[in-house]
C-alpha cells in the first residue's frame, strides 16, 4: 500500500510539473499559427483529398503534448517508432503510443492492489498492460507485412 501511495504521489507531482511547464510555453503560438496556415495551404492545393502525411503533420503541430512531441522529433529512435507504427497502417503519433503504454501500465499498477493485494502480481500485470499497445501495433504490422509479401 505504501508503494502504491508513493507511485500515486510521484504521478501527481509529475502531472503538476507538466502542467506548469506546459502553461509556461505560450510564446510559440505565432510560430504554430504560421505552420498551420502553411499546412492548410498545402491541403488546398490538391484535388480536395487530404494526404496522410499532411494529416500526420497537422496532428503533430496541433498535438495535445507539444513539448513531448518536440522532444520526440529530436530523438533518433522516434523516427524508427514512427516508421514502426506507419508500417502497421496506424495513424498514431509515437508520443500517444508511449502515453497509452504508460497510462495502462501505471493505471493497472495503482488499481490492481485494491482487488488483489500482491505488489508482485500488480507489477507483472502492469508490465503486461504497458506492453499491450506495443503488442497491438506489432500484431497489426506483422499481419500487414505478411499480406504485402503474399502478393
Amino acid at each position: 500500500m505504501e508503494l502504491g501511495l508513493a507511485v500515486l504521489t510521484f504521478a501527481i507531482v509529475v502531472l503538476v510539473l507538466f502542467l506548469v511547464f506546459g502553461l509556461a510555453g505560450g510564446g510559440r503560438k505565432n510560430v504554430i499559427g504560421r505552420r498551420l496556415e502553411a499546412i492548410d495551404r498545402g491541403v488546398g492545393r490538391g484535388d480536395g483529398t487530404q494526404s496522410p502525411q499532411l494529416k500526420l503533420l497537422r496532428d503533430e503541430v496541433m498535438s495535445s503534448m507539444p513539448k513531448f512531441n518536440r522532444y520526440l522529433l529530436s530523438a533518433a529512435w522516434a523516427g524508427r517508432l514512427r516508421r514502426f507504427t506507419a508500417q502497421a497502417g496506424l495513424n498514431i503519433l509515437p508520443g500517444k503510443l508511449i502515453l497509452w503504454s504508460g497510462v495502462l501500465g501505471l493505471g493497472l499498477f495503482v488499481i490492481l492492489p485494491y482487488f488483489y493485494p500482491n505488489q508482485i502480481v500488480a507489477a507483472v500485470v502492469a508490465l503486461l498492460g504497458a506492453a499491450a499497445p506495443w503488442a497491438y501495433v506489432a500484431f497489426k504490422r506483422s499481419s500487414r507485412l505478411r499480406s504485402i509479401h503474399q502478393f
